[in-house]
């Protein structure tokens, strides 16, 4: 049986009924509208000149020259259709919560159990240009939030109080005593959380999930241990654009100087073109070369922190590189579980609402004068308070 719909306006519609609830909304960008066919004749137009090019005479180097651009096209046509076509269809029942995007041939699923979801709210972005991006984010318990992306951020804060609204509703049905959030929170209120030594905070000591460290027992004390969760398509982009840049880039540049040839080579004041370009494109392709060999170095770091008696040995590891730290902790007094926050960003947003919950946080131990002993940053907060508890546990293996 269908209920009466609440007052939302486009581009969500939304339908609630006995059991159930469903929203919907889709992506479409006026400026993706307008920007397409600028991009995109110009682009396909050289992509089909190089392929020409390289069938009418055959050359593996044209070929191989080719490749990159199409790349290129096949990248920036998926984003275009996202903005003009991905739709989204969010649903709660008595079971799970349920987000399933759309976008011509392809789909893309979210299944969360509706026990693990602790609410849903409108969430902002702030761009390196002033610009605002809005997406309608699942925040979970003891996971990373689920966002989704939304154009405008019109009419999505009452979308987010009417979806929390039924969310309580149907969680209490199935299970009454789960315990969901207010929507409503003291601005900046992201408080250090303070643990003294002794206390003792939970018996549950799994690991959240979906993180990246691991709990690792040995005879003398215990570690913490992380691996960066490995993903070969982002490696694949940035080394691609890296090799795109640069491989167009260094052509142009050794055919300028003869070390190719090249039938038509500039005289005279065309060179001034060149000449001015090539000292902004060779440093952007230089960045982004290293931003590439970065990347892949990161993709196999190790970072270990091992708690033994009286002290703790910091390890970071990667190809070609290490680095090591040991702090005592004999005198060690105190945990902190603290928020990592940019405080110029916090001071120019206070007229515009509540500040986002902080997504890094700190782990600190602190002796009685409470001076700092060490610190574990580049935390979730399930993680950092998963890891107090454990050292509350183990606290007879580091104590005095």
């Amino acid at each position: 049986m269908t209920q009466s719909t609440p007052p939302i306006g486009k581009p969500f519609e939304y339908e609630r009924n006995e059991n159930s609830v469903e929203l919907r909304w889709h992506l479409f960008s006026l400026f993706a509208v307008l920007l397409l066919p600028i991009w995109l004749v110009p682009w396909t137009g050289a992509c089909v000149a190089i392929t020409y090019t390289a069938i009418m005479k055959p050359s593996l180097a044209a070929l191989l020259f080719s490749i990159p651009f199409w790349g290129f096209w096949i990248f920036v046509m998926r984003f275009f259709l996202d903005m003009l076509f991905a739709r989204f269809r969010l649903q709660i029942d008595t079971h799970e919560l349920r987000v399933d995007k759309n976008c011509l041939i392809w789909h893309r699923e979210h299944v969360v159990p509706l026990n693990e979801v602790r609410k849903i709210e409108h969430h902002i972005t702030h761009g390196s240009k002033g610009g605002n991006h809005h997406w309608l984010r699942v925040a979970l318990v003891d996971r990373d939030p689920l966002d989704f992306s939304v154009l405008s951020g019109v009419h999505l804060e009452a979308v987010c109080r009417t979806l929390n609204r039924d969310l309580r509703q149907l969680q209490t049905t199935t299970e009454p005593d789960v315990a969901i959030e207010p929507e409503s929170r003291t601005q900046n209120n992201f408080e250090t959380i303070i643990i003294n030594r002794g206390e003792t905070r939970t018996k549950n000591l799994d690991p959240p999930k979906n993180t990246s460290w691991r709990l690792l027992h040995d005879d003398d004390g215990f570690t913490f241990r992380f691996r960066p969760v490995f993903k070969p398509f982002d490696l694949l982009l940035t080394g691609f654009m890296a090799m795109f840049w640069n491989g167009i880039t260094w052509l142009f540049v050794l055919a300028l100087f003869g070390v190719i040839p090249l039938k038509n080579k500039p005289e005279g004041l065309q060179w001034i073109i060149p000449l001015v370009a090539m000292p902004i494109f060779v440093p952007i392709g230089l960045v982004l070369l290293l931003a590439a060999i970065e990347a892949f170095l990161e993709a196999f770091r190790v970072t270990t922190w091992r708690f033994s008696l009286g002290q703790v040995e910091f390890q970071t590891r990667r190809p070609f590189s290490r680095r090591e730290e040991i702090h005592p902790l004999s005198d060690w007094q105190t945990i902190q579980i603290r928020p990592v926050t940019d405080t110029d960003e916090q001071e120019g947003d206070e007229e515009e609402g509540p500040a986002d919950e902080p997504e890094l946080w700190q782990l600190a131990m602190l002796d009685s004068r409470g001076e700092e002993l060490a610190y574990i940053d580049d935390l979730n907060k399930f993680e950092a308070r998963w890891m107090a508890d454990v050292l509350l546990r183990e606290q007879r293996i580091i104590g005095r």
